[in-house]
């Protein structure tokens, strides 16, 4: 979210004047001297070209800052910064703080007695290189009383360069630096609590809408930890480190915000067409986190920023757009992301100088974070408690139509047990009939069988019966012709002319086809026997099927 402001007040706001810059002034130190920012007594040089420090003070190019705090905004070059100090008091050790710890590099040049500059060089890397345990960077100014020195810093840094400069002394440092520790201790302890409370809701639910949101507030209280400083002291104390690790953060907190944002809130189901804008944030996020582990910082951060705007605008949108449509979980969603939003711009409002510089503005945004992760910790409950409602409520409904049920399944059963009563005594009645009814039909269906077997037996003889009474009427016919031969041959007894009997019995038999009948009496007389063979057959397999005089066990063949 603070991304989001940035981006806009870069181009809203000037950072320094170059027109007709003041002379050069130096910064008293005196009894009457307070802590304040420095900002209008330092001048800055833009450095493109990557000059050495002798190179830088030969050019003498500086210009007189006038803002409380000078807010460069996103450069590749070196900026220069140039201030002169006078001590008036009797405390020559003084200390040079620039509170942002969020700078990748700064050297520091201080004369010595002759004049000759040396440097200390600071970055992200190595804390144990430090001589303050300090998460900013911190500098000793040896200055005898009322003497004048000029001093040189040499800044570079990926991200927002702004030069909240002061000078102090060791106790006011110290007590600052506590009050520092004391309110980001506070902010860590908020963090922690969230996180293992929302670790713990997330083992007791497994709703995966815990995990995202117990990601998200690991990463943005990194994020924020490495902003104030705490990053390379107390988790990469001895470790080297380069300036991705905030856009690893950052991007690692805006891939979790954006799940729980989905899973949260639905988007699949409530708002699809948005949701498609949510996945092209991930992606976007996801590559600016690959660029980042492989050491493209500078194009990591970038696309990490502008994902940061996009999403910033975009999520309020979403929220706001389930609210109106009376998705009840978007209320306190919307309202935690307003209100981290707004902390946002007082804490950017404030590095530009438009508010004052103080506790208050400085740890706004952290302010804004922990209330933004109570209110979406509230909104994961306050979920759950709806869901539980509207569990309640349906197990309820349930429960009145389950009773309802029971008592309409009472009143049915006093109904059906009169009707069965009734019922059983027509059925009985019924039964009797049916009883009845069926002897009937037992023994029709027997007369039935019994007719069924008779015609099937008078078919099956009937076969074999028509072999002999179709053969009976050429039968009696061959017969009569052959008494008729027969007669004649009967008259030759009789006759006196036997030459002309045997003559016309030849032309008998020659009209009646002799030869014929005698084959055809053949071939009648074996169709007749064939047809009482089929006949006896048919007798024999019905008494083997029947077997009615039988009541013993016997062999059989099964062929039979």
């Amino acid at each position: 979210m603070k991304y989001f402001i940035i981006f806009i007040l870069n181009f809203t706001l000037i950072s320094f004047s170059v027109a007709n810059p003041p002379s050069s002034r130096p910064v008293i130190i005196d009894d009457s001297y307070h802590e304040e920012k420095i900002g209008q007594y330092i001048e800055i040089y833009r450095d493109d070209n990557n000059f050495s420090f002798k190179e830088v003070i030969e050019k003498n190019e500086f210009v007189l800052n006038q803002t409380l705090i000078p807010n460069i905004g996103l450069t590749p070059s070196n900026i220069w910064i140039r201030v002169t100090v006078k001590n008036k008091t009797n405390t020559p050790s003084l200390l040079l703080d620039l509170e942002y710890p969020m700078l990748d590099e700064v050297e520091f040049f201080y004369p010595d007695s002759n004049g000759n500059y040396s440097s200390i060089l600071l970055n992200e890397n190595y804390s144990k290189e430090r001589k303050y345990k300090n998460p900013d960077y911190t500098f000793d100014l040896n200055i005898p009383k009322n003497e004048l020195k000029t001093y040189y810093l040499r800044v570079n840094n990926i991200e927002q360069i702004i030069l909240p400069l002061s000078i102090r002394q060791s106790r006011t440092l110290w007590e600052k630096t506590t009050t520092k520790s004391i309110i980001n201790g506070v902010y860590a302890g908020i963090i922690l609590i969230m996180f293992l409370y929302n670790v713990f809701l997330f083992l007791s639910t497994q709703e995966k809408s815990y995990l995202f949101y117990v990601i998200y507030v690991l990463s943005t209280g990194m994020t924020h930890m490495g902003i104030q400083g705490y990053s390379i002291n107390y988790f990469f104390s001895n470790i080297k480190i380069d300036g991705s690790i905030l856009t690893i953060y950052a991007s690692i907190a805006g891939i979790s915000v954006i799940m729980f944002t989905k899973s949260f809130l639905q988007t699949k189901i409530n708002a699809k067409k948005l949701n498609y804008g949510l996945t092209a944030l991930i992606i976007l996020f996801s590559i600016s986190l690959l660029l980042s582990l492989l050491g493209k910082v500078h194009l990591g951060f970038n696309l990490m920023q502008m994902s940061t705007t996009v999403f910033s605008i975009y999520i309020l949108i979403v929220s706001y757009y389930l609210l109106i449509k009376g998705y009840k979980p978007a209320k306190f969603f919307a309202l935690s992301m307003s209100i981290l939003l707004i902390g946002a711009i007082i804490f950017l409002l404030k590095d530009f100088g438009i508010l004052p510089y103080n506790n208050i503005t400085n740890y706004t945004m952290q302010s804004a974070s922990a209330i933004e992760m109570a209110l979406l910790s509230f909104a994961l409950a306050d979920r759950l408690n709806i869901m539980r409602s509207e569990k309640e409520a349906s197990q309820k409904k349930t429960l009145e139509v389950l009773q309802e049920n029971e008592k309409i399944i009472r009143e049915q059963n006093i109904v059906l047990e009169q009707k069965v009563e009734e019922r059983t005594t027509e059925l009985n009645r019924t039964l009797r009939d049916l009883k009845e009814t069926q002897a009937q039909l037992v023994d029709a269906e027997k007369m039935s069988s019994l007719g069924q077997l008779t015609a099937g037996i008078a078919h099956e003889i009937n076969n074999p019966i028509n072999f002999v009474s179709s053969n009976i009427p050429p039968l009696r016919q061959d017969i009569e012709d052959l008494n008729t031969i027969l007669s004649k041959y009967e008259e030759i007894e009789t006759s006196s002319s036997i030459n002309e009997k045997l003559q016309e019995i030849n032309l008998l038999k020659k009209e009646l086809d002799y030869d014929y009948l005698k084959t055809e009496l053949k071939t009648i007389i074996n169709g007749i026997e064939d047809g009482a063979k089929r006949t006896a057959e048919i007798v024999s397999g019905l008494k083997n099927f029947s077997r009615l005089d039988e009541v013993d066990l016997q062999k059989t063949d099964i062929n039979e």
